[in-house]
């Protein structure tokens, strides 16, 4: 049991399990994640859509 004798184990007191949170926190390690592996990143062209005029 923890300090609040809930039975709940308590990792840490910043982490919480609000959508959010955990969204954020994803897009942080999936960030993370294309830095260090940049392969792992979908194609993409080096070059936006070049501008046509008519």
């Amino acid at each position: 049991m923890d300090e609040r004798g809930t039975g709940d184990l308590v990792y840490c007191q910043f982490v919480t399990t609000e959508p959010d949170t955990l969204a954020r926190a994803l897009c942080m390690k999936t960030d993370d994640l294309l830095n260090a592996l940049p392969q792992l990143a979908p194609w993409r062209p080096k070059v936006g859509i070049s501008p046509r005029l008519s």
